[in-house]
């Protein structure tokens, strides 16, 4: 968490799964509040991972709408 909050330039996460509430609310924060104009966010996740897949799609619309539209 406290390298999630403290990046300036660019986080890369890969993973099979995008559950953790807490980390969604940074990675959230860092897209409406970016660092620095460069900042840069890398998720890799699978495509059809083999369980929690709705769960991660939910996860990962809350960073969309950060991401597109500024707000949550």
């Amino acid at each position: 968490m406290r390298a999630l909050r403290s990046a300036e330039r660019l986080i890369y996460l890969e993973n099979q799964f995008l559950w953790s509430v807490e980390i969604v609310e940074v990675l959230r924060d860092k897209l409406l509040h970016p660092p620095t104009p460069e900042f840069r966010m890398v998720m890799v996740l699978p495509g059809r991972p083999n369980s929690g897949g709705d769960y991660t799609r939910g996860q990962l619309g809350v960073l969309d709408r950060a991401d597109r539209d500024g707000v949550c």
